[in-house]
């Protein structure tokens, strides 16, 4: 049983301490100068020590990394990855954003961010206007971003932010709360018809053979500005593919060697680019733009017409003529054949039409 006892301290006041023995052990202290207050602190004290359960340690801090730290060790870990660049930088550039969203600076603490801030930036990026459409400076046109552009965000940010729970700089996902949003149904790509494709004839002008090259071979326009001498052996096309890194080994056809072969002629070296007039981002826009200045305005925007579409074009051409899908998955170096089939599909549609 606890107990108190005092003992007159050099100025004549009682100062009282505890008594009590707990497993074998006998504690002493000073309580109070005061008896009543002594009596509730040994009583206290006898709780503390016989009832009270242990006090659970002090979890551990989350290491106090900022934002910018985050972000950058991040990146790095996704340009190692093998990430094709261009969406490394796609990627990198949606944080870059988030990170300058209202307030946010480099040096925020990571386990600050709450997900009231991510969902206030995508409130915003959801009301903010594109000018990335076809003479948009010409008619002023500034349509919503799509929600395909903000539903990719999201996913960037969930990596992001997932990365950094799996590093334990932060204990939750912030970005859980974001909701991927409700995106229209896709259109089926355009692909140029026999009318326009002779008007690209007419008036491809200097571009003449880049765009044969594209709608001959289904090359994307990425792979084709660097072609080299040494890509193109014994009428095989052999090239690592810009945008998945995977390489791609097929045969082409006489339309292709047609146009190709007279400037493997002037390249002399292995290395010599085949088109070196695409040798500057400059002279890639005026091929774009060539192509589309063929074209009203209205029917660029509503068909999304681009130096791509060539290769849409090609897909369908070869799926009408019986292509099987799986070839086709081949010559344009899909990884996926689900991929393919979405032009197997639509050329199915075609077919069944026949048969009404």
């Amino acid at each position: 049983m606890a107990t108190l006892y005092s003992r007159k301290g050099a100025n004549g006041v009682k100062r009282y301490y505890s008594n009590l023995t707990i497993n074998g052990r006998r504690i002493r202290q000073f309580l109070s100068s005061d008896f009543e207050t002594a009596r509730v602190a040994l009583v206290k004290l006898e709780y503390d020590l016989l009832i009270a359960p242990p006090k659970a340690p002090e979890p551990e801090t989350m290491p106090g990394i900022s934002l910018g730290e985050a972000k950058l060790s991040f990146l790095a870990k996704l340009y190692e990855s093998g990430v094709v660049d261009k969406y490394a930088d796609v990627i990198a550039r949606t944080i870059k954003r988030f990170s300058k969203h209202r307030g946010l600076k480099a040096n925020t603490e990571l386990c600050t961010i709450k997900p009231e801030h991510l969902l206030n930036y995508i409130s915003t990026r959801k009301a903010t206007k594109t000018t990335n459409v076809y003479q948009s400076t010409k008619d002023g046109s500034k349509p919503l971003l799509k929600p395909s552009t903000i539903n990719k965000e999201i996913q960037y940010l969930k990596r992001f932010f997932r990365y950094c729970q799996d590093m334990e700089w932060i204990e939750r996902n912030p970005a859980r709360a974001l909701k991927l949003m409700k995106a229209p149904p896709s259109h089926q790509r355009y692909t140029f018809s026999d009318d326009d494709l002779e008007l690209i004839l007419k008036s491809g002008n200097k571009h003449i053979d880049f765009y044969l090259v594209l709608l001959y071979t289904g090359l994307r326009a990425s792979d084709t500005f660097y072609l080299q001498r040494k890509h193109i052996q014994d009428g095989y096309l052999h090239i690592q593919m810009h945008k998945t890194r995977d390489w791609l080994h097929v045969p082409l056809n006489h339309k292709a060697l047609s146009v190709l072969i007279p400037r493997l002629d002037l390249a002399t070296n292995e290395n010599d680019f085949i088109f070196p007039e695409y040798q500057s981002e400059k002279q890639r826009r005026q091929s774009r733009w060539q192509l589309q200045a063929m074209f009203e305005r209205e029917m660029v925007r509503e068909k999304k017409i681009a130096l791509h579409t060539l290769r849409h074009t090609f897909a369908h051409q070869m799926l009408a003529k019986g292509m099987p899908k799986e070839v086709l998955q081949t010559f344009l170096g899909h990884r996926s054949i689900r991929t393919t089939e979405i032009y197997a599909n639509w050329v199915n549609k075609v077919e069944l039409i026949k048969w009404l």
